[in-house]
């Protein structure tokens, strides 16, 4: 059974760039959707970057006030306001890994970074 926190020190598993489902669009949206659930219902991290209080506020203003309300597209202004201090992966948040959520809120709006990159670089590739 999955407890809240615990004694140990995070653990920080490596970014798996070459995996072939890391920029998966319907992965890295359910991935996103996941991770922002589980943001959404702890809120510890509110006082550290404007992601945080951007999602809450746009989760708690969507139809149903859930993560499945919202639309892909909201999902780059919480992302952009990420500044990777890590602060919420070091200090705040209990479900970082050895937690069986295996929560990295840093690693995950890198992983949308790269994403969007990689999606403009094909769409400039398209255009010439």
């Amino acid at each position: 059974m999955s407890k809240e926190g615990s004694t140990e020190a995070p653990i920080r598993h490596p970014i798996d760039f070459e995996s072939p489902d890391f920029l998966n669009p319907e992965k890295l949206d359910s991935e996103m959707r996941r991770v922002f659930d589980i943001c959404h219902g702890c809120r510890r991290c509110f006082n550290l970057c404007d992601s945080f209080p951007k999602l809450f506020d746009m989760i708690d203003e969507s139809k149903n006030e859930d993560v499945e309300s919202l639309s892909s597209n909201q999902f780059a202004p919480v992302v952009d306001a990420c500044t990777l201090c890590d602060m919420c992966f070091m200090t705040k948040c209990p479900y970082v890994p050895p937690h069986d959520f295996d929560l990295d809120f840093p690693h995950l709006m890198l992983r949308y970074r790269m994403a969007q990159k990689k999606k403009v670089h094909y769409l400039l590739f398209l255009d010439n």
